[in-house]
């Protein structure tokens, strides 16, 4: 659900229909060019995302389309040392609880059948963990959300809402009142994706999805089944980009990639990729023109996170 409202980077060019739509992707280091788990906007930072994958957290910088911290074990990461097991081995799904004096630094992490929230700025457990159908917030919540969810991620037009996402059902849940204000629906049945215009397999079961960023045309969602990826435009409610597939890693190796200097069309014919290898000293991509505050987000210090102001 979102790109910038003066969109840069890889992106700038996939809205104008002139640049491989996998490449802000292909971007990405291994494992997370491979399987993206989980999504969430850095609560005080609009233009960066929490990402998860495996038991690896990186925090990616989509003004710059760059790694502003990680990949790091989830355990092994100062800003999680405190995340309990299972969470600390690897995340379902996230969102934002959005907005409420102190818990506009909190996020909602789910695994399997539990959720904690999780303070971002405190860094530590501020509720649970627990079970979701066992913690008075989701009461109400109904099969087969309350067993665990594949997918969730804050409405576009709305960020108290929670889209949630299980097998081939979809809800809407509001977070600050704990009630249901939408569905359980089929996703291939709901008016929200058109009835049936949502391709297969994305019309089946959503297994990530987010906003890159809270910057207008927040109403383009990204929607992820396994490897393959598409861009819903949530008010056109139509395909904005897509269906594509990651790109995947050449020859099966343990090789890591970054970027596009070689180009390797994959054995399925699906798209061609730009790749690059991923070294210890990465050489990155041309700077774009940021302003000094968004510019040094990306180079940010392990301690930035305790000098941002709450409630910037």
């Amino acid at each position: 659900m979102g790109c910038c409202a003066s969109a840069t980077g890889p992106l700038a060019k996939l809205e104008a229909g002139t640049h491989d739509p996998n490449q802000w992707l292909s971007c990405l280091p291994f494992p997370f060019n491979q399987k993206i788990d989980a999504t969430v906007i850095r609560p005080f930072k609009p233009r960066q995302m929490f990402m998860f994958s495996g038991d690896q957290f990186l925090v990616w910088d989509t003004q710059s389309d760059l790694v502003a911290r990680g990949p790091s074990a989830i355990k092994d990461d100062p800003w999680f040392k405190k995340l309990p097991a299972p969470f600390n081995e690897g995340i379902d799904c996230c969102c934002s609880r959005n907005a409420w004096t102190w818990e506009a630094s909190c996020i909602y992490l789910f695994k399997g059948d539990r959720f904690l929230l999780w303070d971002t700025k405190a860094k530590e457990v501020m509720r649970g963990p627990t079970q979701i159908e066992q913690d008075p917030w989701f009461q109400d919540l109904p099969y087969p959300f309350a067993n665990g969810l594949d997918a969730c991620v804050n409405s576009w037009n709305s960020p108290k809402h929670a889209w949630m996402f299980k097998d081939d059902q979809f809800c809407v849940w509001d977070m600050q009142w704990n009630v249901l204000v939408r569905g359980p629906v089929k996703i291939s049945d709901d008016g929200w994706f058109d009835k049936g215009r949502l391709p297969i397999p994305f019309s089946g079961g959503i297994t990530n999805a987010f906003n890159r960023t809270r910057d207008s045309k927040t109403r383009h969602l990204y929607l992820f089944n396994g490897k393959r990826w598409m861009v819903w435009d949530c008010a056109w409610e139509t395909i904005a980009f897509g269906p594509f597939k990651l790109p995947t890693d050449a020859g099966g190796s343990d090789d890591r990639w970054l970027g596009a200097n070689t180009t390797k069309k994959p054995s399925d014919g699906s798209l061609t990729i730009p790749l690059r290898r991923l070294t210890k000293n990465v050489i990155a991509p041309k700077k774009i023109a940021v302003t000094p505050k968004e510019d040094a987000d990306v180079t940010e210090k392990a301690d930035d996170f305790e000098k941002e102001p709450l409630n910037a």
